[in-house]
């Protein structure tokens, strides 16, 4: 997705999450049942919307539909941008929300980049009503405890001993968490971390260079994947057995550099048994033991 053009408002939307969260962080539970991180939150203290904590997005969106019944005021189309998904894209509008409330949790005008989330993926699955990206995950330390369903977001650094948790560089390209995954033993392959994939996706191309058949189109499963982290040292590694993935081409996403030599997408599959916390600051995924 290309960088949000307004500097001005991505510095104003950090500052304000970042001041709004209490000092000791915050704790939000959620319903993993769709394969996605997904808080329930209300707009303008008005209607209520399931928002996605996407790692794989770089913005703050707000689904179209959502904003019109919301009654968000929303900017005319942007003929300059367009927005990528895998599998389709939409143009944007750009709107400031009153107010956000997570459980209690306000925060307030806060600017969204408003499009049609449905498009993003051809139209193929109910999109949340909005996408928390990377804009503003990173001045965060973000925890999704998969098993327990809670979110923990901290503001201050958060520091856990190597009996609490195993830590994986990552690397970041653009806004993307890209890390080296193993699928049976083969090697290493260049995935990004997207908690609103409810599927890990492989593509094609990649598959046939492990010597796998590319069955586009097609469930499969691994029956081990890995991380083995940026170096691809195998000093600590993270597995998760019995992977189903879906063979997809990227399509719409590979017109964007920050997709450049992506080979699939490490989504709700392989994440549901673990807690992880991004590090953003030292480009560390760390999993709880």
């Amino acid at each position: 997705m290309p960088p949000f053009h307004p500097t001005i408002s991505k510095i104003a939307l950090a500052l304000i999450l970042t001041l709004a969260l209490p000092a000791y962080g915050a704790q939000f539970s959620f319903d993993p049942s769709r394969g996605l991180v997904e808080l329930q939150a209300t707009v303008n203290g008005y209607l209520a919307g399931k928002f996605g904590i996407d790692t794989g997005a770089d913005r703050f969106y707000l689904d179209r539909d959502f904003a019109k019944r919301a009654h968000v005021k929303v900017s005319g189309v942007d003929n300059k941008r367009v927005v990528r998904g895998i599998d389709g894209y939409s143009q944007v509008g750009y709107a400031t929300l009153r107010s956000f409330d997570i459980e209690g949790e306000r925060i307030y005008n806060i600017p969204v980049d408003v499009v049609e989330l449905n498009s993003l993926s051809g139209g193929e699955w109910k999109a949340p009503d909005g996408l928390m990206g990377y804009s503003v995950l990173q001045r965060f330390y973000v925890t999704v405890d998969y098993p327990q369903k809670k979110i923990e977001l901290y503001s201050h650094e958060v520091n856990y001993s190597a009996d609490e948790v195993v830590g994986i560089p990552f690397t970041l390209q653009g806004h993307l968490i890209v890390v080296n995954i193993s699928v049976d033993g083969a090697k290493p392959l260049r995935f990004f971390l997207d908690y609103c994939a409810s599927m890990s996706i492989i593509t094609p191309q990649a598959l046939a260079r492990i010597g796998k058949e590319p069955a586009e189109g097609e469930y499969r499963t691994a029956s081990l994947m890995k991380i083995i982290g940026a170096d691809f040292s195998a000093r600590d590694e993270i597995t998760t057995p019995n992977v189903t993935y879906f063979s997809q081409k990227l399509n719409e996403l590979g017109q964007s550099s920050n997709f450049a030599e992506i080979d699939g997408i490490l989504g709700y599959s392989f994440l549901a048994s673990h807690k992880i916390t991004v590090d953003y600051r030292r480009e560390l995924l760390l999993f709880h033991r």
